[in-house]
């Protein structure tokens, strides 16, 4: 019985950990069946000129690290998270697939709706709000989408660069990807706004966090592969990809 549980608690950790790995990874176009929405961060990525030349400068000090967590995350992809989203896409219907990643962005809000009003875009705090209300009540807890309203990808990362915090330097971090010192700070900030982390079973707390994240890949789970096959340099790919894209949201 013990070993049972200890199976349990590993598989409930993988999840987990996946849930934080994902969106590294979500730069690129063609979503799968039209079963998602193309993202900003899809539609950006394509535009991307390929020899850099407006991604910011950041500092790569600990580049030999980052690089051997950046292949090790693409080991984790195609080892472990490719194959189990492969059959979780084989068993879940495309239309509930979608429902439950509408529920999960839906859950997200109050993350968007504060960094919002933190940088002053009133309007899109608005929005926000408006459409979480309509799409809890309506659109039942989220799962559907009646408010037709798009997420603003609001985070604390792009509120504390709107402050003039500077993203210090680059980090590649296992299990999580690509990141900067400033991205890495806002993003634990932003974890205690989200409503999943007040959820007093830790274990509860990682099945679902690795369920959403599991749900999302199964999206689209060839997003990263298409982005590495057009890669002379993955890890500067990458890199310079997370940057501008970034830098991008920043500005809107």
């Amino acid at each position: 019985m013990k070993t049972k549980y200890k199976l349990i608690n590993t598989a409930l950790f993988i999840f987990f950990i996946t849930s934080l790995f994902i969106p590294s990874y979500s730069y690129c176009s063609e979503p799968k069946k039209e079963k998602a929405d193309i993202s900003y961060e899809e539609g950006l990525f394509t535009e991307i000129n390929e020899n850099f030349a407006d991604t910011p400068k950041v500092s790569d000090p600990f580049i030999l690290i980052n690089k051997a967590f950046f292949y090790f995350n693409d080991k984790f992809y195609y080892y472990i998270l490719k194959p189990a989203a492969k059959g979780y896409d084989y068993i879940m219907p495309d239309p509930f697939q979608k429902s439950i990643d509408n529920f999960f962005n839906n859950i997200s809000a109050p993350i968007r709706l504060i960094n919002c009003l933190l940088q002053g875009k009133f309007q899109k705090g608005a929005d926000e709000f408006r459409g979480f209300v309509i799409n809890s009540s309506v659109g039942l807890f989220g799962f559907f989408n009646p408010a037709k309203i798009e997420a603003s990808e609001e985070d604390l990362g792009q509120t504390l660069a709107v402050y003039g915090v500077d993203n210090g330097f680059y980090l590649v971090l296992p299990f999580l990807g690509p990141t900067t010192a400033r991205d890495s700070i806002g993003a634990a900030a932003d974890y205690f706004l989200h409503p999943f982390s007040y959820i007093e079973d830790t274990e509860v707390a990682l099945g679902i966090r690795g369920f959403e994240r599991l749900n999302y890949t199964s999206l689209d789970s060839e997003k990263y592969e298409r982005l590495m096959r057009s890669a002379i340099d993955p890890y500067e790919l990458m890199k310079d990809g997370y940057l501008q894209i970034r830098a991008e949201k920043i500005k809107k």
